[in-house]
């Protein structure tokens, strides 16, 4: 009897584990690609936790931190295809992880009781744009209407929050969403790299104002879709006016770094370091199309792309050209001062999908997926298979996680918001297949669409694509 029980649960795990595998399946020319895609999701569903206050995952296995940014990345990826699984995560943020100011929090200790929930005492940080921009995509993906209305002055709130904190802080005269902390570490970082020892990055940090950029047009976009035509009105006009303030204040003008400041710290200094995080604006749509394009390809030149002959690679967190590079990940400084990030490159790739260089994106793809496919794995400290955390900028050797939590998500967002095109909407899902040079074909099946199946496949060569639900082939 115990044999059989135990049969009984292997199969119910394969049942379970085929179906996620099955939906939102993607198919390219590229293997590697596909593999990665379908070890993103295994890595993903290995992350899933119930803790005491509810569903959630940890972005240090097996303790209870639940973090805002690493929820809002991984939620990119189960969106699209663990969709009540997302809604979970969804509610526990929205249960106990806002303010009642409308500010998200840090993180939460998701079993502990009572709670520990912690801001780091930051007036504003990444995590608030980030899980607006997670409810928006979740909701446009899905049609929940329950969960709109039940969040939408949740939403609102934060969308004001946003907006009330563009003119805080004494060295802020620009209009720019402004952290106050002059701190360092945790709490004087306000934006990704977050871990840095004896470093500040705060007051208008132009990762932030991007994200907040994005997540103001969302809300307004939400706004619209419950007939708050005031408040769509107004946000959207807010977010052009601090697209304006970006792109008016923290344009740099440096004889290297010509694209963005890095930020104008607490005391109004402009800092204008050459670092990954000159992605954000073209990510997130600040920037236009030609200063996108000359962004990415700095970011996969030599000064910031570490690679190897078999194509394995990443993108370092500080150009190795910027006096302030650090090639090796310590405990110092994570990796964050010239380390390899994977997570960097999947959102390069994204943006550089965008800015119509889609051999970018490949390229930064299959590198992510390669740096855990060694022949040398030991030497390496990888796990094939697996999305590890951080690497040192110069030899490629992993010194975090062998396993990101978060890692996987970006994969599977990167791979069908990059090459697919996807980009759902509140009104709609648009579809604009980036085909790299060699491809001339590329699908994704049984999508979760609104509650529908939908299959898309993409041509290059007739330059078409077409979208099937079961709905249609009913009809």
């Amino acid at each position: 009897g115990h044999v059989e029980r135990v049969h009984k649960l292997l199969d119910d795990s394969v049942t379970a584990i085929h179906r996620y595998l099955e939906s939102g399946q993607l198919w390219t020319p590229a293997p590697v690609v596909n593999r990665g895609y379908v070890w993103a999701k295994v890595n993903q569903l290995r992350m899933q936790q119930e803790y005491r206050w509810g569903s959630g995952f940890s972005n240090n296995p097996p303790s209870d931190t639940v973090v805002g940014r690493d929820s809002y990345w991984y939620l990119s990826g189960s969106s699209y295809y663990a969709q009540s699984w997302s809604r979970k995560l969804l509610d526990y943020w929205f249960g106990f992880g806002q303010e009642m100011s409308g500010e998200f929090i840090e993180y939460s200790m998701a079993s502990q009781d009572p709670m520990f929930r912690d801001d780091y005492g930051l007036n504003i940080n990444d995590n608030t744009p980030l899980l607006i921009m997670a409810a928006y995509q979740y909701y446009s993906l899905t049609g929940d209407v329950g969960f709109l209305d039940a969040v939408y002055p949740k939403l609102l709130n934060s969308a004001n929050y946003i907006l009330s904190q563009r003119w805080g802080g004494e060295g802020n005269h620009h209009g720019l969403v402004w952290c106050t902390s002059t701190e360092k570490f945790v709490r004087g970082l306000c934006g990704w790299r977050n871990a840095i020892q004896n470093y500040n990055l705060s007051g208008a940090v132009t990762e932030v104002n991007s994200e907040c950029y994005q997540a103001l047009l969302q809300t307004a976009e939400l706004a619209h879709s419950v007939g708050d035509e005031t408040n769509h009105t107004r946000l959207m006009t807010a977010a052009g006016d601090l697209r304006k303030a970006i792109e008016e204040h923290l344009r740099a003008d440096g004889p290297v770094n010509h694209f963005y400041c890095l930020n104008i710290n607490p005391s109004g200094e402009r800092i204008d370091d050459m670092t990954s995080d000159l992605l954000f604006p073209v990510l997130e749509g600040v920037a236009d199309k030609a200063t996108g394009q000359a962004i990415m390809s700095e970011l996969f030149s030599d000064r910031f792309w570490a690679g190897d002959p078999n194509r394995a690679g990443g993108i370092r967190t500080v150009s190795s050209a910027d006096p302030g590079y650090q090639a090796k990940s310590t405990p110092e400084n994570y990796g964050l001062l010239g380390g390899v990030w994977p997570n960097i490159a999947l959102w390069a790739g994204k943006a550089a999908a965008v800015v119509g260089m889609p051999d970018l994106t490949l390229k930064a793809l299959r590198g992510t997926f390669l740096l855990s496919e060694r022949d040398n794995p030991i030497h390496f400290n990888v796990v094939a298979g697996e999305f590890p955390e951080y690497f040192s900028g110069d030899d490629l050797v992993q010194n975090g996680m062998p396993l990101s939590p978060f890692v996987p998500g970006i994969f599977i967002w990167s791979a069908l918001e990059g090459f697919l095109g996807l980009s759902p909407h509140a009104e709609g899902l648009r579809v604009n297949p980036e085909f790299p040079e060699a491809w001339n074909w590329m699908a994704v099946s049984k999508l979760p669409y609104h509650g529908l199946p939908l299959t898309i496949l993409a041509v290059s060569k007739e330059h078409r694509s077409e979208e099937h639900t079961s709905e249609l082939q009913s009809r």
